[in-house]
């Protein structure tokens, strides 16, 4: 390794404070043109530095640095909280308006019943359940009374066939079911 080299090494210590020159280095470096320009710009770029550590104390920026990570990590937190709350609440407005729909009482009678005009007041459109099943749609007015009787019979009386197609079942008429169900 050159003196120059090992010059070249030495500059960056020195320059940050951490070394000092040797009386032989310090002669190289008033003999040799291009050690000397190599010390100018390393002493150019630590005063630069140096600029720019004095303007931000490391200290100050480590601060600030964590306390936006801190200020983050609670904005998360928050925005967590407030879709876990909005969520929840939902899902108990949902459950208190099925609930408000499926136990509201009876429509009052009597005499609050009446309007203004002392009349009573109209009793309430029925509303029928409605339940669309394709598979009866090309049945006749027969079968769907068929099925309709076995609809109305209790749960457990009769199998799901029994009273809906008769005594007298076919071969036929059961291909003709499974055809229908099947769409």
């Amino acid at each position: 390794m050159t003196t120059c080299e090992r010059m070249s090494d030495r500059m960056p210590g020195v320059a940050a404070g951490r070394a000092a020159w040797t009386a032989e280095e310090r002669g190289h470096l008033d003999a040799c043109a291009d050690c000397r320009a190599e010390w100018a710009l390393v002493q150019a770029a630590g005063a630069v530095g140096g600029r720019v550590a004095s303007r931000t104390a490391p200290e100050a920026l480590a601060a600030t640095v964590l306390a936006r990570v801190h200020e983050a990590e609670h904005a998360d937190r928050r925005r967590a909280t407030t879709r876990w709350a909005l969520r929840w609440g939902g899902l108990a407005a949902a459950a208190a308006l099925m609930l408000a729909v499926l136990f509201r009482g009876p429509a009052p009678a009597g005499p609050e019943a009446a309007g203004d005009s002392g009349e009573p007041a109209p009793a309430p459109a029925e509303v029928a359940f409605q339940l669309p099943l394709p598979e009866l749609d090309d049945a006749e007015s027969d079968e769907l009374q068929a099925v309709l009787d076995g609809l109305e019979a209790p749960l457990g009386e009769s199998s799901t066939l029994d009273g809906l197609l008769g005594e007298d079942v076919t071969e036929q008429d059961l291909e003709r079911v499974l055809r229908a169900w099947e769409g």
